[in-house]
């Protein structure tokens, strides 16, 4: 297995040195290394959307958690992204052509967030607080990325022999720097063609595991019958986390954060046109289970192999071909890599944005690699912290974007009544600081029984329908 990873690795690592010499040729301006060019396909637009989405969360944080929550996972895990996947059809277009009113309008080109808030006059105290919310927000999830490879690497390569003692730093140290490499020299050319390599290695290698763990096991129903713990089959699973409060918190944020994260919110602006946006919409809907599907095959089969933690790695270790194992640890890296890219790449360019307005600039360029160097060498540094789930630490991501959305909607749908506007910033701001302050249990999480989460989004409603309903004088 090591031989086989170690040559795959080779050349996966040949392979994003070439991108960042392709990257110098290919970008002719800031607008081509920052939006290249505002037009993205159906191919690239469709492996980018999924690489922000499935990455060490997919390989590692699914099976792990198929394997300690039975099939609760499936309820936690699938449902609400297939809703997503369902739901982002109808909130890309209407994004898309609410931008574009508010470019006719406003006499300008509009490809992310800050551009947005620019257009629509958003006061850029505001605008820093938003910036400061979602890097934080989306840091959680930047951070798996990095530990859920790093972890499997440093156990299939111990560095002792050269006299590293601790291989999970390194390899946390290696993958933040190849990231911050091919990432921030190619731009975002490069940045898709990553994605598009990684999706064809997620696929090969998640689907070769779980075929393997089919024939290891004697079939599909022996993945179920040979389940010792029968809480594992049934709701609210073994450890009994997933409840409906829970579940409610999960699945509504997850609909509506993806609006509010710079990554994906770029993704829809610049597919070419509203049938690609449709086509890779529609696409993903259908790619979602073929990703789910075998990361609960290799969860269930692990329970039959061990009952630590480290199952994936036995499994990689002892139970399938080592050529395949190999293929699977790359594709952990590459999947890792490249959904971190994304994130890292499009929080830069909005704080770049943030400061130097003119995308023409060149100096917009050198501003969205420093900002995305810094948010890497954070993520790389909460790696190191200790946590029991990958996929429940990856959550925060989703909740905190999730609180976030209103100020995204309120500059779409109140674009002309700044109070509007800022009387919605208000209320965000409120509640993302509760949230933040809950996760570290500085306030509690639940009132009169109900998770904050919960009344946050109550309140939400509340508001819009009042400022729907309500006639404020625009402040022009």
């Amino acid at each position: 297995m090591v031989i086989y990873s170690i040559i795959f690795l080779l050349f996966y690592f040949i392979f994003l040195i070439g991108l960042i010499f392709y990257g110098k040729v290919v970008n002719k301006n800031a607008k081509d290394y920052l939006f290249l060019g505002g037009k993205v396909g159906f191919f690239f637009g469709s492996m980018g959307l999924m690489a922000s989405l499935f990455s060490t969360f997919s390989l590692k944080g699914m099976p792990e958690f198929f394997h300690g929550h039975g099939v609760s996972g499936w309820i936690f895990l699938c449902l609400p992204i297939t809703l997503q996947f369902s739901f982002i059809l109808p909130v890309g277009l209407w994004l898309k052509n609410k931008v574009k009113e508010i470019e006719l309008e406003k006499n300008c080109s509009i490809y992310n967030m800050e551009q947005l808030f620019r257009a629509v006059q958003f006061p850029r105290v505001f605008q820093f607080l938003f910036l400061v919310f979602v890097s934080l927000f989306l840091l959680p999830y930047i951070t798996i990325q990095i530990k859920g490879a790093s972890l499997l690497l440093g156990k299939v390569f111990s560095l002792e022999i050269i006299g590293i003692s601790n291989s999970f730093f390194f390899w946390s140290v290696v993958i933040s720097v190849m990231i911050i490499l091919y990432s921030v020299t190619g731009g975002l050319k490069s940045i898709y063609i990553s994605d598009s390599v990684q999706g064809i290695i997620l696929f090969i290698a998640i689907w070769s595991i779980a075929i393997v763990a089919i024939y290891k096991i004697g079939g599909v129903e022996n993945l179920f019958q040979n389940v010792e713990d029968k809480k594992l089959l049934s709701l609210p699973g073994a450890k009994g986390i997933i409840t409906f409060q829970f579940l409610m918190v999960y699945v509504i944020s997850i609909l509506i954060a993806q609006i509010a994260q710079p990554q994906l919110f770029l993704r829809v602006l610049i597919s070419k046109d509203n049938r690609t946006f449709i086509k890779i919409s529609l696409a993903m809907l259908f790619i979602a289970p073929l990703v789910f599907l075998p990361a609960m095959i290799i969860g269930f089969y692990g329970m039959s192999v061990s009952s630590q933690p480290d199952f994936l790695f036995q499994i990689l270790q002892n139970k399938v071909p080592a050529f395949l194992s190999g293929i699977y640890i790359v594709g952990l890296l590459a999947s890792s890599m490249s959904t971190a890219d994304s994130q890292i790449f499009a929080v830069g360019t909005e704080w770049a944005g943030f400061y130097k307005k003119k995308v023409q600039d060149e100096k917009q360029i050198i501003l969205a690699k420093v900002f995305a160097l810094v948010m890497i060498a954070i993520a790389c540094c909460l790696a190191q912290l200790n946590f029991k789930s990958i996929v429940l630490f990856a959550k925060n991501t989703f909740i905190g974007t999730g609180l976030l959305s209103p100020i995204i909607f309120a500059a779409l749908i109140f674009y002309r009544n700044k109070k509007k506007i800022l009387f919605v910033v208000l209320q965000v701001v409120f509640c993302s600081l509760y949230y933040l302050l809950s996760i570290f249990k500085i306030l509690p999480s639940h009132f009169f029984g109900i998770n904050s989460v919960l009344w946050f989004y109550g309140f939400y409603i509340v508001t819009f329908s009042f400022l729907h309903f309500t006639k404020i004088r625009r402040n022009e």
